[in-house]
């Protein structure tokens, strides 16, 4: 005999809790944990190893290491953004249960996909304490067009990713990537 089981939860509130895009705020947290299966085969390309979430996050995190850069690829629907929110609710705990300290976690999400908005992401999870920097930043996104925004993103990619790049003393940039400082200030690739 069939039993028919009442349904616990309001299916209004479906789009809440079950998107194509990872969301993360102080209100989702709960749904983001809820969901949330391990990661399995990240793969660290140039240690030819395949890590976990936790491995991941120690490799960034743990380092000591504060200008630590990772990229973080794969094909649509792998689970890149999901990956990256919970890296940064996984700093978060350790930040709110002191184990890390002196670092302030921001994510950028992709929503409008332009410069002004990611700033302005920026600024607003920056807060208070870093008001005296910010306000300058503020006032400038309210000032500049997007397309100046961009043309002078553009060229301090390019500065930083090619003489800014060696002036600090870094080892050059993987070899696939050693052009980018040039490609930046390319009218296509610089426009795009």
């Amino acid at each position: 005999m069939p039993v028919k089981i009442p349904i616990c939860w309001d299916k209004s509130n479906v789009g809440k809790a079950i998107s194509l895009k990872a969301k993360l705020d102080e209100k989702q947290t709960h749904y983001f944990l809820a969901c949330h299966s391990p990661m399995e085969h990240i793969q660290d390309v140039r240690a030819k190893r395949v890590l976990s979430e936790e491995d991941l996050y120690q490799k960034i995190m743990g380092s000591g290491q504060r200008d630590l850069q990772a990229v973080v690829y794969g094909d649509p629907g792998t689970g890149k953004s999901h990956l990256i929110h919970w890296l940064k609710l996984r700093c978060d705990s350790d930040l709110q249960s002191e184990t890390l300290s002196d670092i302030v976690p921001v994510l950028i999400e992709r929503r409008s996909g332009s410069l002004k908005d990611a700033l302005e992401q920026m600024i607003d999870q920056l807060g208070q304490k870093f008001e005296k920097y910010l306000d300058p930043v503020r006032k400038a996104i309210e000032r500049i067009s997007e397309s100046t925004a961009r043309q002078l993103l553009a060229n301090q990619l390019s500065v930083e990713l090619g003489p800014g790049w060696t002036d600090r003393g870094r080892e050059p940039l993987p070899r696939l990537l050693r052009e980018l400082g040039q490609a930046c200030r390319a009218k296509g690739f610089g426009g795009w």
